[in-house]
């Protein structure tokens, strides 16, 4: 005689079978998850934003599945609008797995010129350490002319492409001797260094306009 108190197996229900499904398929689990554990609203939504604008043909190359590389453009779009509080909070919710999207005719690749323009030694320093994004010589301009010592002497020490006339220039017209006297020590060879255009047109245009009624010799 069969047991009353037997219990038959059931069958799994659909929502736990859909559940165990996407759980292992590693290529799905982190798309639905990159906007969650923990994530912010505000950060959440600069995802959506950034994420429409993959249409553009200078961003056709980014690979937006790969929640690796859309981390990273993330990274490198708020540097470049100057969001310093999402930058951050993006860090340190998501402080590893970033892959540098493929845009090279994008002004957004130089993300070590934009964290240098936002005064962020931490950011700079992640982003030398990781290989991630472009650095010109514009970014020590910028430190130069903005104030930021350590990071002009951050720059000077672990990066090549050094800096142009215009971190003289604008170091010594604004008051930042200790800066002008280590480019003088240090970087003598670029001070007369044509500054040009650069792929960062942000960048130049703030350089632009520190030397506006200034005359470079």
């Amino acid at each position: 005689m069969k047991s009353i108190f037997h219990r038959s197996k059931s069958a799994p229900t659909t929502s736990s079978c859909t559940f165990l499904t996407v759980i292992n398929q590693p290529d799905l689990l982190p798309q639905i998850t990159q906007y969650q554990a923990g994530s912010s609203q505000e950060l959440a939504k600069a995802f959506k934003k950034y994420r429409k604008q993959l249409k553009k043909a200078e961003y056709a190359q980014v690979v937006g599945d790969d929640h690796t590389v859309m981390r990273c453009f993330v990274l490198f779009k708020l540097l470049f609008d100057g969001r310093s509080e999402l930058v951050k909070r993006l860090l340190r919710e998501y402080p590893n797995d970033y892959t540098c999207p493929l845009m090279p005719h994008a002004s957004e690749l130089y993300a070590i010129d934009a964290a240098a323009r936002l005064g962020d030694l931490q950011v700079i320093q992640f982003l030398h350490e990781r290989n991630l994004g472009e650095c010109s010589p514009g970014a020590m301009d910028i430190a130069a002319a903005i104030g930021h010592y350590r990071i002009v002497q951050y720059l000077h020490r672990h990066r090549t492409e050094g800096c142009t006339q215009l971190a003289f220039l604008l170091s010594k017209r604004h008051g930042h001797m200790k800066i002008y006297k280590y480019l003088k020590a240090n970087c003598s060879n670029f001070e007369r260094r044509a500054s040009t255009a650069s792929t960062n047109s942000k960048d130049a245009m703030i350089a632009g306009g520190m030397v506006t009624g200034c005359t470079i010799q």
